[in-house]
């Protein structure tokens, strides 16, 4: 199956609904854009609670816990800009691939998510067409803005999953990893993230 990015006559979200992305500092040049993919369990009203019980809303499987903070905290210290997903993974994975089948979750972390049974291309479409692609569109406008600016774009992607290490990936030329075991202190990452930015750029942050 093929999905793409076009526009489909019935609609998923409300006009009066919040929008698929936020951006934070959206005119910030510091040499970082933070993506926050899963920073939400908000579900569009039209698809109710998805046949998941309150808890089921507000657990890890909804969202990546935790990590619209770290992405918000990081963007003020650091000055950047960060664009957050603003709906629940569980209606489309923003960090998957369209065609990958854990996009449209049935089951997760064991538990059976009713609203994504048995569902039909034209409501993955929909689903595609106004979260998917508005928020990578946002990410992919915030590189041309940067780029425009003569800005050397690094990129920060942070995952933060209980019981794992948070992955922190910067990438610039080349791919570089760093893993830190644990985020006791935000702070202490940010100011690690500015001493690398140091390096990386020659200015300071």
């Amino acid at each position: 199956m093929k999905i793409e990015n076009k526009e489909l006559k019935e609609t998923l979200l409300n006009p009066e609904e919040p929008s698929p992305f936020v951006i934070l500092n959206a005119e910030a040049n510091t040499p970082v854009l933070l993506v926050c993919d899963h920073a939400s369990n908000r579900f569009p009203r039209s698809l109710g609670t998805m046949g998941l019980d309150y808890l089921d809303r507000v657990s890890h499987i909804a969202l990546d816990i935790g990590a619209n903070a770290v992405a918000e905290t990081l963007a003020d210290n650091l000055g950047a800009t960060a664009v957050l997903c603003q709906y629940s993974r569980l209606i489309v994975d923003c960090n998957r691939e369209l065609i990958d089948d854990s996009a449209f979750l049935e089951h997760s972390d064991g538990i059976d998510v009713p609203g994504n049974q048995n569902l039909q291309n034209d409501e993955k479409e929909r689903r595609a067409s106004e979260i998917y692609w508005p928020y990578h569109n946002a990410i992919k406008d915030q590189i041309v803005r940067l780029k425009k600016n003569g800005i050397d774009l690094a990129k920060l992607a942070i995952w933060l999953a209980i019981m794992n290490p948070t992955l922190v990936r910067i990438l610039k030329t080349s791919q570089l990893i760093i893993t830190l075991n644990q985020l006791d202190c935000l702070m202490s990452v940010s100011k690690f993230l500015k001493t690398l930015l140091v390096m990386m750029t020659g200015s300071n942050v």
